[in-house]
């Protein structure tokens, strides 16, 4: 099973919600379930065996909607 989470912060970013997100991916992972997480480039590069970490995002704001949009599609 694929599972991706696209989210705006992501340890070692500062937020409850990449928290809970790393956690959640965490504990997928450790159970053969290949993760797949897209946030932002201020978040740290994870890659292991079940979670991939693509720290590519600059803004989240709706001008750069379209190009974020092909760097999600891209894989």
């Amino acid at each position: 099973m694929r599972i991706c989470f696209i989210v705006g912060a992501f340890p070692k970013m500062k937020c409850g919600v990449g928290d809970y997100t790393y956690k959640l991916a965490e504990e997928l992972s450790k159970n053969n379930i290949d993760v797949h997480v897209i946030t932002s480039k201020k978040a740290e590069k994870l890659d292991d065996k079940y979670m991939h970490v693509y720290n590519e995002i600059e803004e989240w704001d709706k001008s750069r909607s379209k190009e974020n949009n092909q760097k999600i599609k891209r894989d």
